[in-house]
C-alpha cells in the first residue's frame, strides 16, 4: 500500500480549501491522502478511508463554520457522517500517536461554548493545539501545519526513478527541495536543446535561482566511449554543436550558469543538486553500459546526501576533481 504522511478530511462544501492545503503541502515534498485523488473506481472506498488514517502518521481535519454546522444536523437527522467517522478514527488512533491538527480555515474559530446537539467526536478536537489557516498568509499557514507534523517521509524520497535525466529535473522541480547549485556531467548533453519542453526545464531552473555548472567531454575524450555507444542508422548532433549550444546557453544567463571541457573521459552521466540543508542534497548518477541504443538498459541511482551520504560524497568529489582539472570556455 502507498505509504503517505497525511490523511486530509473535508467536508465536500469545503473541497476548494482542502485542494489549496493539499498541492501547497504536495510542492513542500507532504505526500497527503485525500480521497478524490486516491481512491480510484472500483475501490472499496470506506476501508481504504480508515485504513489510511490508521497508517498516515498525521491527520488534518479541515474546520470551517460549514463543516461544524452539518455535524450537528446530521446528528439531529440521524444521518450517517463519514467526516465525523474519519475524526473519530482520527482520534481512536491517538494512542498509537497519531499527530491530529485541527486547521481552522475561512476564518472559523471553536465557539466558546458548543450547540448542544454537537457530536463528542468535534468536541474533543477543541482540546487539541489548532492551526490557523489564513488566506493573507497562506505559505506561513502551510509552513505551521508542517513544523506541526510528526515523521515525515524524507524529502528525497519523493524523486522517483525516471529513465532520463528530464523526468529527474521535473521531479526535483516539483518536489519543494530547496536546491542553489546544480552540477551537471555528461559527455555532451545534445538532448538538452533538441525539444523545448527540455530547454523549459533548464530555463526554469535558473529563474528559479539556481545555479549550474555543467561538465562536458571534449569530443576526443568522449569518443573512446562513446563509439562503442551509438546505433549505426541514427544521426547524432556532433560534439562541436552540442557544446556550442551550451557555451550560448551560458552566455544567454552568465550569472547562473558555468560550463567547463573535460578531456578526461566521463564515466557516467551525473545530475546534481545541493543547498544548504543536506535534506536538499540529491543527484541522479546513470553508468554507461554500452547500450545506448537504450536507454532504459543502463543502470540508475539515485542517492540523497542524507540518506546514502558516502556515496553521495563519492561522487560528488569525483565531480569536483574533474571540474578542476577540466578547461573553461
Amino acid at each position: 500500500m502507498e505509504h503517505y504522511d497525511a490523511f486530509i478530511s473535508y467536508r465536500r462544501t469545503d473541497l476548494h480549501t482542502a485542494e489549496v492545503i493539499r498541492m501547497k503541502l504536495e510542492t513542500k515534498g507532504v505526500h497527503c491522502f485525500m480521497d478524490k485523488h486516491a481512491i480510484t473506481g472500483g475501490e472499496e472506498w470506506e476501508q481504504m478511508l480508515y485504513e489510511n488514517i490508521q497508517l498516515a502518521p498525521n491527520f488534518i481535519c479541515i474546520l470551517t463554520e460549514d463543516a461544524t454546522k452539518q455535524a450537528v444536523q446530521l446528528a439531529q437527522s440521524r444521518t450517517k457522517d463519514y467526516f465525523r467517522q474519519e475524526v473519530k478514527k482520527a482520534l481512536d488512533c491517538r494512542r498509537d500517536g497519531k499527530r491530529i491538527l485541527s486547521v481552522l480555515c475561512n476564518a472559523y474559530r471553536f465557539p466558546n461554548r458548543w450547540d448542544d446537539d454537537m457530536p463528542q467526536e468535534i468536541r474533543r478536537l477543541k482540546r487539541l493545539q489548532a492551526i490557523e489557516f489564513i488566506d493573507t498568509e497562506m505559505d506561513a499557514s502551510i509552513e505551521r501545519i508542517i513544523t506541526d507534523m510528526k515523521d515525515l517521509t524524507p524529502i528525497s524520497n519523493r524523486i522517483q526513478y525516471r529513465t532520463d535525466g528530464e523526468g529527474f529535473i521535473e521531479d526535483v522541480l516539483d518536489s519543494g527541495l530547496s536546491v542553489t547549485t546544480g552540477c551537471f556531467m555528461f559527455h555532451a548533453g545534445a538532448d538538452w536543446f533538441k525539444e523545448a519542453p527540455r530547454r523549459d526545464k533548464l530555463e526554469r531552473l535558473v529563474s528559479g535561482g539556481t545555479k549550474l555548472r555543467v561538465l562536458l567531454n571534449t569530443k576526443e575524450a568522449a569518443m573512446i566511449l562513446a563509439q562503442h555507444m551509438t546505433h549505426p542508422g541514427l544521426r547524432y548532433t556532433s560534439f562541436e554543436d552540442s557544446i556550442s549550444d551550451w557555451i550560448s546557453f551560458s552566455k544567454y544567463n552568465p550569472e547562473q550558469v558555468e560550463v567547463r571541457i573535460s578531456s578526461i573521459p566521463i564515466l557516467r552521466r551525473m545530475y546534481m543538486f545541493s543547498g544548504d540543508d543536506p535534506k536538499h542534497q540529491i543527484m541522479r548518477v546513470s553508468y554507461y553500459t554500452y547500450q545506448g541504443m537504450d536507454v532504459k538498459k543502463n543502470c540508475c541511482q539515485i542517492l540523497s546526501a542524507e540518506q546514502n551520504k558516502e556515496y553521495f560524497t563519492l561522487y560528488q568529489n569525483e565531480f569536483e576533481y574533474l571540474w578542476d582539472k577540466a578547461a573553461d570556455v
